[in-house]
């Protein structure tokens, strides 16, 4: 079993940015103020984390993290004056959940503290639970009024950032030119995920990771980053073992009509009559996109097409139980969103085996001090493989013509 430390900053609210060596940017955080973390790890039962999201065309949500901590001696009570903590225990800390393995630290998750929840059962036994949320929420929660540039994408969602006071990031530059746009009381995140879907049709990505910086992944990012590119493991027959693997293949992601339109543009509509004779019209839309030209939202409208047109029998998620298996264990730490992973299974009774690659879309930990236990929502490659750019791939052999 990895070790397990849960860490909260008790005295820097949720809008201290302190620089910290290796863990933030100077220049987007304050230098010399002092950041403290404590580690309550001995006093964990238990903990769970939650990243991503759970289907295709969803926006990733907020990550979430809870921690049950046993609160017997009434260190984490806000009333109670001889605490170790007292005056401090709020809504708004920072927590951070780490895993140390074979003296490998991995980070888990970094958010922020929006609640405690406290249990008790009587005579003696209590717990308190700090439930903590990452940046996506608090772009959620803050409207924004400003005027952005008529610049490449990734200058566009720092501004968006900058309107939010969003310091933590990790921004590509871009591959799409957007005009000026004017956001007035408009909701940042909604800013947000409009310039992802302005730059890419989901080739491209807004989220936040797990150090709660916000990603911005442009659309070229699946082709030329190798952990999107190539697969990184293989799990399932003859490979990582697997507890669970759910399996979908339904109509629900079939998308043969689509109509996308930007601010000032003509709507551009691509279809697939051949999908449209098997599934019957199956409508997507969108408008307001930030793009200059419309014949690149025509292409980005026809990425939809080529990644929906069709119904697809698609590994949803596996769940791993690394505990006894060494390999496992590392593969379920390190893993990262938008990871390109390998599942291969046979369907009972002896069928032939099935191998898929897919991204990863999402990650759930459940950790005690007894088991850990590891879910990778998966998404669908199709439509999305790498695209073939000069002296990197072999068109139509290992790559795909994309825009």
């Amino acid at each position: 079993m990895p070790t397990f430390t849960t860490e909260i900053r008790f005295t820097a609210g949720a809008s201290s940015t302190g620089f910290e060596l290796g863990t933030a940017l100077l220049g987007y955080s304050t230098l010399g103020t002092a950041v403290t973390w404590s580690d309550v790890s001995s006093d964990v039962r238990n903990l769970s984390i939650s990243r991503g999201k759970q289907r295709e065309l969803d926006e990733f949500s907020a990550g979430s993290a809870s921690v049950t901590l046993s609160n017997t001696a009434r260190t984490y009570d806000p009333n109670y004056a001889s605490g170790t903590y007292y005056g401090n225990i709020k809504p708004g800390r920072w927590m951070r959940i780490k895993a140390t393995y074979e003296s490998t630290e991995y980070e888990l998750y970094q958010g922020v503290i929006r609640e405690w929840q406290y249990g008790y059962s009587f005579p003696n036994e209590a717990v308190a639970i700090p439930r903590a949320s990452d940046f996506m929420e608090d772009l959620n929660n803050a409207d924004i009024t400003t005027t952005t540039s008529a610049a490449v994408s990734g200058t566009v969602v720092a501004e968006i950032l900058n309107a939010a006071n969003i310091i933590p990031r990790d921004l590509d530059t871009g591959q799409e030119t957007f005009q000026a746009v004017s956001l007035a009381s408009a909701n940042a995140l909604t800013a947000l995920q409009t310039a992802d879907k302005s730059e890419g049709g989901g080739l491209s990505a807004v989220y936040c990771n797990e150090e709660n910086q916000v990603v911005f992944e442009d659309r070229n990012s699946l082709s030329t980053n190798t952990r999107s590119n190539t697969s990184q493991a293989t799990f399932g027959t003859s490979a990582l073992p697997v507890d669970e693997i759910d399996i979908d293949y339904s109509s629900d992601l079939i998308k043969n009509d689509v109509s996308l339109t930007r601010i000032g543009g003509s709507a551009q509509t691509k279809t697939d009559s051949t999908s449209q004779d098997d599934y019957g019209i199956r409508s997507f839309s969108l408008t307001g996109l930030y793009n200059n030209s419309d014949s690149n939202v025509g292409n980005i409208a026809q990425s939809y097409i080529d990644a929906f047109k069709d119904a697809e029998l698609r590994v949803r998620s596996i769940t791993i139980h690394p505990r006894m298996n060494n390999a496992l264990m590392i593969q379920a730490l390190s893993r990262k969103i938008r990871d390109r992973i390998t599942i291969s299974y046979d369907p009972p009774p002896g069928g032939t085996t099935v191998t898929d690659e897919m991204f990863i879309s999402g990650i759930e930990h459940t950790a005690s001090a007894q088991d850990f236990r590891t879910k990778f929502t998966l998404e669908s490659v199709t439509g999305r493989s790498p695209y073939w750019m000069l002296g990197t791939g072999e068109l139509g052999t290992t790559t795909v013509l994309g825009f």
